[in-house]
C-alpha cells in the first residue's frame, strides 16, 4: 500500500466525522443539485417551446427514468463495495464473478424495463390524433362528449359527424 492509500485509510479513521462527510458528500449533493437543476430547467423548456403535450409526456415518462436509475444505482453501489472488500481481500475469482453476476443481473433489469415498456405502451390511432389536431381544444362538452378527446375519437371510428364541435362548426 503507498503512502497516500495509507494517509486517506488513516484519516477515515482518525479526522472528525463532519468534515468527512463535508469532504465526501459535499461532491454527490453539488452533482444531485445539478442534475435536478437540469431537470427543471429541461422541464420548463420543453413546456414554454413544445407545449403541454410534450409536458405531460414528461411527468408520465419521469417516473419510469427514475426507477431505472434507482435500480442502476442500487445494483451498482452493492456490486462495487462488494468488489472492493473481495479485491481487497486478494480475492480475485470471487471479485470476477461478482463482476459478471453484476453485469447479468443488469441485463436482466434491463430487458425486464423493456418488456414492461412495451407491455404498457398505449397504441394510438393517428387518424384520432390528425382529428383531435384539428378541433379547437376548449373541451365544452357541447357536441355531447365530456371533451374534444372523445369527440376525436368518435369522427376518427366514423361514429360522428366532423361537424359536430359546436365551437368549430362546418372548418373541422
Amino acid at each position: 500500500m503507498n503512502n497516500d492509500n495509507k494517509k486517506a485509510t488513516l484519516e477515515l479513521g482518525t479526522k472528525p466525522v463532519g468534515s468527512l462527510l463535508l469532504q465526501y458528500a459535499l461532491p454527490a449533493i453539488i452533482a444531485m443539485t445539478a442534475s435536478s437543476l437540469y431537470n427543471i430547467i429541461d422541464r420548463v423548456f420543453i413546456g414554454q417551446v413544445v407545449g403541454a403535450e410534450a409536458i405531460s409526456g414528461l411527468a408520465i415518462t419521469f417516473p419510469f427514468m427514475n426507477l431505472g436509475a434507482a435500480f442502476g444505482a442500487a445494483v451498482g453501489v452493492g456490486a462495487s463495495t462488494s468488489i472492493s472488500v473481495k479485491l481487497g481481500q486478494r480475492d480475485y475469482l470471487t471479485a470476477e464473478n461478482l463482476l459478471g453476476n453484476t453485469v447479468t443481473l443488469n441485463l436482466i433489469i434491463g430487458i425486464a424495463l423493456c418488456i414492461a415498456g412495451k407491455f404498457l405502451a398505449v397504441e394510438v390511432d393517428e387518424k384520432e390524433v390528425a382529428v383531435r389536431e384539428a378541433l379547437p381544444g376548449n373541451n365544452c362538452g357541447g357536441c355531447g362528449f365530456p371533451g374534444c378527446d372523445g369527440l376525436a375519437a368518435s369522427i376518427a371510428k366514423g361514429e360522428s359527424d366532423p361537424a359536430a364541435c359546436p365551437v368549430g362548426g362546418a372548418p373541422v
